[in-house]
């Protein structure tokens, strides 16, 4: 009498399978971060940042505008509206920030919180 068959050992081993991957993905997706940035103009895509690479960086369509990429993070360095509410916001590693007036986004790939109107 066998208490286990060939076929409940590969039962078995696919669902060990199938249990880890669905925790390797879990991980993966929550270990957070971003490798790119896109900045926006009115919608538009007008440059992609690495956030693996540090420097200053500037764009024809948002003139006036500076933004950073530090440490992989990014933020909007420098901007000639009114308020400067963007370049408060800081650096983000996740997320988006928003200048209103002059209608520049810059979003992380994995954008999905962090959005601060300036």
């Amino acid at each position: 009498m066998k208490l286990i068959s060939k076929r409940d050992i590969f039962i078995i081993c696919g669902l060990l399978l199938v249990s880890l991957t669905a925790i390797m993905l879990l991980h993966f997706s929550q270990s957070g971060g971003s490798d790119t940035a896109i900045v926006y103009s009115d919608g538009v895509p007008i440059l992609t940042l690495s956030l693996s690479e540090d420097g200053l960086y500037t764009s024809p369509e948002a003139s006036g505008m500076v933004f950073e990429v530090r440490d992989g993070a990014v933020r909007i360095a420098e901007s000639d509206c009114p308020n400067e509410r963007c370049v408060k916001t800081g650096f983000i590693k996740s997320g988006a920030i928003i200048c209103a007036p002059k209608k520049i986004t810059v979003k992380t790939a994995d954008s999905s919180a962090d959005a601060l109107i300036g």
